[in-house]
Parts: structure tokens; C-alpha cells; sequence
């Protein structure tokens, strides 16, 4: 026959295995049980601390009181305030180190009598962590806004000077056209690009700068209109091109509604722009996944596509896989449809292959949590 170990021996061996302290206390406030764990947390040996009253060893004095009324009561019927619940406290260490706990108690019978079981887990890092998170949660809150105002001068002040470049060039072309020699007229016409360009980074920047600093809540949004007004509104480029741009019928989700035009206007001017010489570009938008809580919409072209290394560097400000001379841009339309996605928490990726198009996947939940839905 097997020898079993008593009852008392195997709950002994079991707590004593545990990470978390465990004491248990009769009905006054005695220690009865203390596991290794408790030894580690607080300091204190086995010996040290059974048949005391555990406030006098490891609550600070302003608890004393509170654990003595507590245990008046608890020895009557088992209950009490704490009994059932997890709560936070100060306690002490045998060197008078304060630190803190989570203390989840419960009420045990035995022989008639009652005792409570208190299991304790230090969470002094986890209280060191949640400060330094929220320190770098308003850090990061204040760096944002210092740079929203940042973003806001720079363009005032640089946006002015350009706008006289491109004022005073235009002057120039008009009343001394007839004296400037060819040379002349061509550096008049670069610098005047020059500073339309540079116009147009500073308002996308600005532009990628409040995709969350000034987003709007989040409501109900119909994508089917949303792609209706982005094509209404690229009309004349669509017609230019000979383009065609197809869709389907798509959800409505809970969505930024300005930010989400600014995400299917950039990727179906970037199928516009990108289409091969002499082939119009075609367009489709559609969905393969309707069920769950996520929904994938494609925006695939038929235009000149590009290496499958390039799939992530699209995504980048400023990055350019042609030069300006072919297509025109600042190259931070895509990083603002990542942005964008990411802030509805969601994604966009991307598949392309050199003549053969692309097709650009944006993952979008249907529904949004938090303080910014409406």
C-alpha cells in the first residue's frame, strides 16, 4: 500500500512550492502558517513569526487598528471587508523597508473555528513600472503637443517666404520675360518648382503631423459613400488619364470619416499616377473578408508595380522609388495611409510585381473601443 502524506503535510508542501506568499492567521490574528515565499518576501523565518499577531510584524502602525477591529469580527461569523477581495497596502519588511502588496484574503472553518487565509504578492515593480509608464504616457503626451506647435510655426513661417518665391518668380516671368534669355526662363522655372515643392512637403507633413494630434472621434462612417466622394473628387484625373475606377458595396464601420477619405484618395491617386505608358489604368476595390470582426478592403491596379523588397519602404516619408521628373509628389502620401490605418488600429500592406500592378490590403476593425468613439 502506498503511504499518503497527512493532510496538513500535503498542504505544506504545496504552499510552500508557491511564488506567492501565503499566511494563515487564526481567528484573533495569530499567525498559524507561513510558507517559504512569505519568508522571502518579508524577511522573516518560520520561527519568527508563528503564534504572533501578524499586524505587529509586517502592517504599519497606521493598520494596526484596523486589523484589530477587523479580526473582532471576523472570529464572530468569518466575514469581513477584506474577506473575498484583493486589496493594495503597505506592509514591512523585517528592515523596516515599506513596500507594497497585494493582499487577497480568504475564510477558512476548521474544527468550528475560523482562519483566514491570506495569499500576498509583492508588486512594487509592477507599481515602479505603471509610474514609469504613465511618466512616459504624459511625456509622450506633452512631446506631442510641443510638436503639433512646432509643426503648426514651421509651416507659418516657412510657408511665407515660399509663397513670395513663387509670387515674385511668377512677377518676373510675366514683366521680363522678353529680357531674359533661355538660360534665364529655365532658372526661373526650376527655383519656382523648386518652391511648389517644398510648399507641398511642409502641407503633408503638417498633414502627417495631426493624423492623430487633431483626429476627429470616431463614428459610423458608410465606405461606399466614402469612395463615391474620393472619385467624384478625382474626376478630371480619372477622365484625363482614361482611367476606370471600380468598386463594391462596403461595410460601414466606426471611423474617422475625414481621415478616411484621405486614406482610399491617396491610394487610388497612387493607382492613378503609377499607370504604365499607354495603358489606362484600371482600378478595382473590393472586399474578401465580410464576417468577424475585422474586414480587409483591397485597392489593386494595374500599373507599374514594383520589387517585392521595396513592400515595406513605400511606407516611409519621403521615400521614392522614382524621381520627381517621372512622377510627381512628396512621397508621404503612403506614410500617411499607414499612419492612418495604425490610429483605427488596424494595418495596410502591400503586393506588387514589376508591369503586372499592385494591390494594397488595409485592415480596419469594424467597431472601435475607447474614449474617442462617439
Amino acid at each position: 500500500m502506498k503511504k499518503t502524506l497527512p493532510a496538513d503535510d500535503r498542504f505544506s508542501i504545496i504552499a510552500d512550492a508557491a511564488q506567492d506568499a501565503m499566511i494563515m492567521m487564526d481567528s484573533v490574528g495569530r499567525v498559524s502558517f507561513w510558507n517559504d515565499a512569505a519568508e522571502r518576501v518579508f524577511g522573516f523565518e518560520r520561527e519568527e513569526v508563528l503564534g504572533e499577531m501578524l499586524h505587529d510584524i509586517v502592517a504599519p502602525k497606521q493598520y494596526h487598528q484596523i486589523f484589530q477591529k477587523a479580526f473582532r469580527h471576523f472570529q464572530i461569523n468569518g466575514t469581513g471587508d477584506a474577506v473575498g477581495k484583493t486589496l493594495e497596502l503597505a506592509a514591512l519588511k523585517k528592515d523596516g523597508t515599506t513596500f507594497q502588496v497585494d493582499l487577497s484574503m480568504s475564510a477558512v472553518n476548521i474544527g468550528g473555528k475560523w482562519h483566514a487565509l491570506g495569499i500576498i504578492r509583492d508588486v512594487t515593480q509592477k507599481k515602479e513600472e505603471q509610474t514609469r509608464l504613465t511618466r512616459y504616457s504624459e511625456d509622450l503626451k506633452r512631446s506631442n503637443e510641443e510638436l503639433e506647435q512646432f509643426a503648426s510655426i514651421a509651416s507659418h513661417d516657412l510657408q511665407e517666404p515660399l509663397r513670395k518665391i513663387i509670387s515674385f518668380g511668377d512677377r518676373v516671368r510675366e514683366r521680363y520675360a522678353d529680357v531674359l534669355d533661355e538660360t534665364g526662363k529655365d532658372y526661373l522655372k526650376r527655383m519656382s518648382s523648386a518652391a511648389k515643392r517644398m510648399q507641398s512637403m511642409i502641407d503633408d507633413l503638417l498633414m502627417l503631423s495631426r493624423i492623430t494630434t487633431r483626429a476627429q472621434p470616431f463614428k459610423p462612417v458608410n465606405l461606399t459613400n466614402i469612395i463615391k466622394e474620393c472619385i467624384s473628387d478625382l474626376e478630371i484625373r480619372i477622365e484625363k488619364s482614361m482611367g476606370k475606377v471600380e468598386f463594391e458595396e462596403l461595410p460601414v464601420i466606426e471611423a474617422d470619416e475625414v481621415q478616411m477619405r484621405q486614406l482610399f484618395s491617396n491610394l487610388i491617386s497612387n493607382g492613378l499616377k503609377y499607370h504604365r505608358p499607354d495603358i489606362p489604368p484600371q482600378i478595382r476595390i473590393f472586399l474578401d473578408k465580410r464576417d468577424g470582426m475585422t474586414i480587409n478592403i483591397h485597392v489593386s491596379d494595374n500599373g507599374i508595380g514594383f520589387e517585392k523588397e521595396y513592400a515595406e519602404k513605400v511606407f516611409l516619408p519621403f521615400f521614392r522609388l522614382h524621381g520627381r521628373s517621372q512622377y510627381e509628389g512628396s512621397g508621404i502620401g503612403l506614410a500617411i495611409c499607414r499612419k492612418i490605418s495604425e490610429r483605427h488600429k488596424g494595418k495596410i500592406e502591400v503586393r506588387s510585381e514589376p508591369e503586372k500592378g499592385s494591390v494594397f490590403t488595409v485592415t480596419l476593425p469594424k467597431l472601435q473601443e475607447g474614449e474617442n468613439v462617439k
